[in-house]
């Protein structure tokens, strides 16, 4: 036998004795690059008929090979090819038996292969993969080596299964290739899994991308053995037995409503590829409101992981998804959960013979809370916080006239003011108070206004909404949302006027960026009609505006700091309007109509939301009175700052006229002798 095929049929260890570890690695890696050349994908139905006429196989159903091979008459009677397919059989009937768990099995590959440590909790997620859970997920800090566990599992599968079928979906085939390359890295360097290595010259694929274990094992099937493709491939066609969604959702395609609505929707076709197998999601929610949070309901057993055990305050966010090895050990010893963290307030480390308290520590100080918090507690909240800047909590709900209102309104989160809604009304956790106190003495409001955000395709559009915002002493009032389907219509706008006589509004503000002011131009006439009908001789002016810069942005600047001043006051029948105005939508979609979810969820990112029609109107109807509230604010500096000047002058002598304080404007001329005169006082005779 010649030194290349010598080399070629050696195990990454005999090569590591015979050539040294760098030089052994160099040709592994050559195996993995030289197939990538021979075959990198499915086989067509041409080349697939020709390798099946190549090849010769052995029914294994129902067949002891040990037996068989220790059996010298039977061996006699069969071909070369044949005997190595015996021989073959019995090496993986021997690894059956050996490895008749996966833990063992995971234990052995983690230390004799890959020279690293094996831990009782990466045991513990191996105890779960081998469990009869068919639709589950592991979320494991980062770290943890759960990727490398699977893959583990992966080639587990293949030796109790030869025909198993494995694909591996992450957000980019780039990304899903390193588990396939896990897989292929397994086999090809293990000593003991040499009977799984590929045949090449009997057309076995041995790519990243497509990776078949030996054909006398794997037998007559056209799918590879692993696979791996990206989640916006094209998925048809495709069957696997264990399907491995890896890191689908990341903080690029998962940040935004519409991004996790589009991968939602891709991933729905997983249950098609994986009709009678099982499907193991691996990933980190980057948001409470993340696609993963939502396979519970899809029928899915989420098991958690964390770097740290949960203090009591962060236990209830998990909702019972812990694994119960931790919640056992918590059990038996509360102390590991307080004591540990840089400041001694976090639980002690889950796996400290992987990550330790000076690892976690010295992470958590890099990284700050928020996104330690993401990566190794597994909890969204301090992320979502800074997400998410607008929160309901700071709301004040109450109902106000709708002539007068109070002068002065006090904010409290205070328990005893908090509304209590109907189980069901919103998916989302919003809070909302009403006010700690009011002022008795009750007053006119300095004006109301009304924005519309038209839809954005005519009659077939979306949803028009309008807000109706009065303002009273620095507050912003928002009396009531109307939700109509649609544009230009006669219903809409003859509700719209309706809406703006019933507030006795001011001024009408209509978003002219779709249809370039025609909704307003039609609607003028017929709210003049309106108003006539209704005995008066006049209506508001209805203005165009043009809105410029990026939506959300805008939204965000014009109520954060007002809501952080805790002066938007919202009337409390709009909770119950909300909910009501959505159900004509399907229930699956709903949500996304509602204001107070527009309202929560909507972040910087580009395009947050599916729908923002009616934070988008009442956000419109704000900035009327935040723009009017700034200058009137410039005014009254400019009068402060001129009334400071005219006690200067005032203070050396000058003449600034006898309503210097009123009218703050300097003294006339002709003021000089309209003034009472006063006698100088002289120092001595003249």
């Amino acid at each position: 036998m010649d030194i290349k095929r010598q080399l070629d049929d050696m195990g990454y260890s005999e090569l590591v004795d015979f050539v040294g570890e760098e030089i052994a690695q160099a040709i592994v890696d050559g195996r993995i690059d030289k197939t990538d050349i021979i075959h990198d994908g499915d086989y067509s139905d041409e080349e697939w008929k020709k390798l099946q006429v190549e090849r010769t196989y052995l029914d294994a159903a129902d067949i002891s090979f040990t037996a068989m091979a220790q059996d010298k008459d039977v061996m006699s009677k069969l071909n070369e090819v044949e005997t190595q397919t015996v021989r073959r059989w019995t090496e993986v009937e021997a690894l059956r038996e050996h490895y008749a768990l996966f833990e063992d099995f995971l234990y052995d590959c983690m230390t004799e292969l890959m020279g690293f440590k094996c831990s009782d909790l990466q045991i513990d997620i191996g105890r779960f993969l081998q469990s009869d859970v068919q639709y589950g997920m592991i979320q494991a800090q980062r770290s943890q080596a759960k990727s490398t566990i699977v893959a583990m599992f992966a080639v587990w599968q293949l030796i109790h299964d030869c025909k198993h079928r494995i694909l591996i979906i992450s957000a980019g085939a780039d990304v899903a290739a390193e588990i396939a390359n896990w897989v292929i890295q397994i086999i090809m360097n293990w000593d003991i899994l040499e009977c799984l290595r590929p045949d090449r010259t009997h057309g076995d694929r041995a790519s990243s991308k497509s990776f078949d274990i030996n054909w006398q094992l794997k037998g007559a099937e056209k799918s590879p053995s692993v696979a791996c493709i990206g989640i916006t491939a094209n998925m048809q066609g495709r069957r696997a037995d264990l399907l491995i969604p890896d890191d689908i959702e990341s903080s690029k395609n998962g940040t935004t409503e519409v991004q996790r609505a589009a991968l939602e929707h891709l991933s729905k076709d997983f249950t098609s590829i994986c009709q009678k197998g099982r499907i193991m999601y691996l990933g980190t929610p980057q948001t409470v409101d993340s696609i993963y949070n939502n396979l519970t309901a899809r029928g899915y057993n989420i098991r958690v992981w964390t770097g740290r055990y949960p203090t009591a305050t962060e236990l209830p966010f998990y909702e019972g998804r812990l694994s119960p090895y931790l919640q056992d050990m918590m059990n038996n010893d509360s102390t590991l959960q307080l004591g540990g963290g840089v400041d001694g307030s976090r639980g002690h480390p889950t796996d400290p013979l992987l990550l330790g308290e000076d690892l976690l520590c010295s992470k958590e100080l890099d990284q700050g809370p928020a996104y330690f918090n993401l990566q190794h507690m597994l909890n969204t909240n301090l992320s979502d916080e800074m997400r998410h800047p607008l929160k309901t909590k700071n709301l004040i709900m109450m109902n106000f006239p709708i002539d007068k209102g109070p002068g002065e309104v006090q904010w409290m989160p205070a328990p005893l003011n908090k509304i209590t809604v109907a189980m069901g009304s919103f998916t989302g956790k919003h809070e909302f108070y009403r006010p700690w106190s009011t002022s008795e003495q009750l007053y006119e409001y300095e004006g109301k206004h009304m924005y519309v955000d038209t839809a954005g395709g005519g009659k077939n559009g979306d949803e028009t909404v309008a807000a109706v915002t009065y303002q009273l002493h620095g507050y912003v009032f928002l009396a009531e949302i109307l939700r109509m389907k649609g544009g230009y219509s006669e219903e809409n706008y003859q509700a719209l006027s309706a809406l703006s006589f019933k507030h006795k509004v001011n001024i009408i503000h209509v978003e002219k960026n779709f249809g370039f002011g025609a909704f307003a131009s039609n609607w003028r006439p017929n709210i003049l009609n309106y108003y006539q009908e209704m005995g008066k001789s006049g209506c508001p002016v209805i203005e165009d505006v043009w809105e410029t810069g990026q939506k959300e942005l805008r939204i965000i600047d014009t109520l954060e700091p007002l809501m952080a001043r805790h002066k938007f006051i919202v009337h409390e029948d709009i909770i119950e309007y909300d909910v009501s105005a959505s159900k004509s939508y399907p229930v699956d979609i709903q949500e996304s109509y509602k204001f107070f979810h527009q309202l929560s969820k909507i972040s910087t990112e580009k395009g947050a939301l599916i729908h923002d029609d009616s934070l988008d109107a009442v956000a419109g109807s704000v900035r009327y009175w935040v723009e009017q509230m700034a200058l009137d604010q410039n005014k009254r500096m400019e009068h402060k700052e001129t009334d400071d000047n005219l006690d200067f002058l005032r203070s050396w002598g000058a003449d600034v006229g006898p309503n210097y304080g009123n009218n703050g404007t300097l003294g006339l001329s002709s003021d000089r002798f309209n003034r009472v005169q006063t006698k100088r006082v002289g120092r001595g005779k003249y």
